[in-house]
């Protein structure tokens, strides 16, 4: 964990005085030490100050108690993946999910990809978030991450400057230089259930990336074109603490 920040009071400059005044009550800029706390936060995906600009950008104005904000950046990049449904044409990409998700009893913000047209690759979204200020620490969930036979299974890595910790259910794959979360098996569940997510803690960051994969490889057992090789997960809400901007 990182240390609290803490700033120290210079003593002012020592003047001549009489000696009635100098056994006076000290002044108020005097040496001291000051706690700098951190101050919390919720990015609640619900909030008005969450805009959806497109599929594959948004951004979160974050309002702090100390009466100031900070901006979180939303930007998705695909590679071998195409953004939404490819079947429906519904696009929720970084949209407010219609339902609740991951037991949390709240909506959250969705991840929806297809790889149509890019079968028997890992192909992925890259989901990154920038703040425009330093965020002493961040924890969320990634939710349903799950997998149905022939269509696609769904595969979570997290930039290494966050600590990842998957329920049960859920294994690590590393993969081309990262570490990957899958599900065990070849089970759906219930996107409000609270099975098979993935908790990830930062401290001191002001960027980190979300990859999302299709690790299906059983491409050959999708029965023509009834499979539509679309995916979601889900993000729950953020907590955050972040240094005031005066420390």
């Amino acid at each position: 964990m990182n240390d609290v920040t803490r700033r120290t009071l210079v003593r002012g400059t020592a003047w001549s005085v009489p000696a009635v005044a100098a056994s006076a009550a000290a002044p108020a800029h005097a040496t001291s030490t000051v706690p700098c706390e951190p101050v919390t936060a919720i990015v609640d995906w619900e909030s008005a100050q969450f805009t959806r600009v497109s599929a594959t950008q948004a951004y979160y104005e974050i309002p702090l108690s100390d009466g100031t904000t900070i901006r979180m950046d939303i930007n998705s990049t695909f590679s071998q993946m195409n953004s939404g449904d490819a079947w429906t044409r519904v696009n929720d990409n970084l949209a407010l999910s219609e339902f609740n998700i991951g037991g949390t009893g709240q909506p959250g913000l969705v991840l929806h990809q297809n790889n149509w047209y890019h079968w028997n690759t890992y192909g992925h979204q890259d989901v990154t978030f920038t703040f425009d200020r330093p965020i002493a620490s961040i924890d969320f969930a990634v939710t349903d991450i799950d997998a149905s036979r022939g269509d696609f299974v769904d595969a979570v890595s997290i930039s290494d400057n966050l600590v990842t910790t998957p329920n049960p259910g859920i294994g690590p794959r590393p993969y081309n230089g990262r570490t990957h979360y899958l599900p065990d098996k070849f089970v759906l569940y219930d996107n409000a259930s609270g099975g098979n997510n993935l908790k990830a803690h930062g401290e001191n960051i002001t960027k980190f990336t979300i990859r999302y994969s299709n690790f299906d490889q059983e491409w050959q057992y999708a029965t023509g074109k009834k499979q539509d090789r679309d995916q979601r997960v889900f993000l729950t809400d953020f907590k955050l603490t972040v240094p005031p901007t005066d420390c």
